[in-house]
């Protein structure tokens, strides 16, 4: 009799214990998944996260170089944000090499707009490669604090005669008088295109928006870092918004708002339409 007491006690204890368990572990449960749902909520409205240079494929962009882009006098410009962190590789172990804007050749020689730092540097900059040398000297871009990851900053060269000048949110941040006017250093640029975006597919941890070509020396009044949101005029040879709908395949087209050689810009594949710094922009990078 007191050992079946003691087995019908034992058991319902050990009822009440499973239950309580069982309990228990509902509203953990139902709390970590709580939590889950705050931590995706809260990932959701993070602030962006910085990629590493190298783990994602990055795209291209090109267009027809000729009827529009004038060696003899011109300015490139386009908003651009860094989808990765400068900070993240100073100081410089070598040199590093972390975007590549854009580049443009001559039958004899043209030029590049890169993002770097060279060995030990604390600092990354901005830098315009030109050559052949001596008849031309590529030129560093003061680009200021490194901290650029995931804000919005404006470039524009612009050049005439001899002279070329970079500026960086409408600032003057670089100059130079070369040796040779382009036009006749560079050569014909022909059939060639004007190349947006790291041909090897590398270095373009980037979004542009507004990317307009002009076929003057524009002050720096006029450009788009004071200004806002660009417009056509009678100087501009190409200006590009990036309002695409469509998935990039290295055949369809964007559709400018202004072209005057050819009908619109080829994002390859790695490219995606995403908020710009206006409506839309292309990343050109997909993850």
């Amino acid at each position: 009799m007191e050992l079946k007491l003691y087995n019908h006690i034992k058991h319902r204890n050990m009822s009440r214990l499973h239950f309580s368990v069982l309990v228990l572990g509902c509203l953990l449960g139902a709390g970590l998944g709580t939590v889950g749902l705050s931590v995706a909520a809260a990932q959701a409205g993070a602030e962006p996260k910085s990629i590493r240079l190298g783990d994602v494929s990055t795209g291209t962009l090109t267009y027809p170089a000729l009827d529009n882009f004038n060696f003899r006098e011109g300015t490139l410009e386009c908003w651009v944000k860094f989808a990765f962190d400068p900070n993240e590789y100073l100081p410089a172990k070598g040199y590093t090499g972390m975007l590549v804007l854009a580049g443009l050749n001559g039958d004899k020689g043209g030029l590049g707009v890169h993002y770097s730092a060279q060995d030990g540097a604390k600092e990354a900059v901005w830098f315009c490669s030109i050559g052949p040398k001596p008849k031309f000297h590529g030129f560093g871009i003061s680009a200021g604090k490194n901290s650029k990851f995931d804000v919005w900053q404006h470039f524009a060269l612009v050049w005439k005669g001899r002279e070329m000048t970079a500026y960086l949110d409408g600032k003057e941040s670089g100059k130079v008088v070369h040796n040779e006017f382009p036009h006749q250093g560079f050569g014909d640029v022909g059939a060639k295109p004007i190349f947006f975006g790291d041909q090897y597919n590398r270095s373009a941890l980037m979004v542009m928006d507004d990317l307009r070509i002009s076929n003057v020396a524009r002050k720096p009044e006029e450009l788009g870092a004071t200004v806002g949101e660009l417009k056509t005029d009678a100087f501009t040879t190409l200006l590009d918004p990036f309002e695409g709908d469509f998935e990039p395949d290295g055949e369809m087209e964007t559709k400018p708002l202004a072209i005057m050689g050819g009908k619109g810009g080829l994002p390859s594949p790695q490219c995606r339409f995403v908020a710009g710094r206006f409506g839309k922009g292309l990343a050109f990078f997909n993850e």
